[in-house]
């Protein structure tokens, strides 16, 4: 939903824009000649109006992406049985709703990845809750933006795996998918025992 939003939003602004930059570009290839003073008057009332309908539309997305946010908020409950501090679980709760991922999937794969260690790290160097590559990710992150990289890498192997979840989990894990879910059935049996339903 938010995507949609964010993309009209931008498609409108851009067509706002480009006829603003239209009618500057008449006045100003417009003499002052007092035959042209009609004219110059009416493009001006059309720019105002431009104006006018472009706060307007402003402030409707902001009052939509404010009301997203704080759907999001309400809905978030820490859960005691998740060994990760409240900060971090809301930030994979708002991520998720982000990417349409069920919170349980990524708790799943973190178990399976870091057994929720945020300061784990593997023989090659991938580390934190997500055990990110410093070859393809910043080698710094901290633990929420550790998890923000994560699931967003994740959300671009579901869609390239068409919506394929086993398929996307071990596109996440071995850097495409190759058929074999030892892996991912390991993920999603992690997941089930959080609530997960697939």
């Amino acid at each position: 939903m938010k995507k949609i939003l964010v993309g009209l939003f931008i498609t409108i602004t851009l067509g706002i824009f480009i006829r603003d930059l239209s009618y500057i570009i008449i006045l100003h290839n417009l003499s002052y000649d007092e035959t042209l003073n009609k004219s110059i008057a009416d493009n001006h009332i059309k720019l105002e109006k431009l104006k006018i309908e472009y706060q307007n539309l402003i402030q409707e997305y902001e009052e939509i992406t404010n009301n997203t946010n704080e759907e999001i908020k309400q809905d978030f409950v820490y859960r005691e049985d998740i060994p990760l501090n409240k900060d971090i679980q809301e930030t994979i709760h708002n991520e998720c709703k982000k990417y349409n991922i069920e919170d349980e999937l990524i708790f799943g794969l973190i178990k399976h990845e870091s057994s929720f260690k945020t300061n784990a790290r593997n023989s090659i160097g991938c580390y934190g809750l997500m055990q990110l590559n410093p070859k393809y990710f910043p080698s710094n992150l901290n633990s929420i933006d550790n998890v923000k990289y994560g699931i967003k890498y994740l959300n671009d192997c579901i869609i390239k795996c068409k919506n394929n979840i086993p398929a996307a989990l071990r596109t996440y894990n071995a850097g495409h998918d190759d058929g074999k879910r030892n892996y991912s059935n390991t993920v999603i049996s992690y997941a089930r025992n959080f609530g997960y339903s697939d």
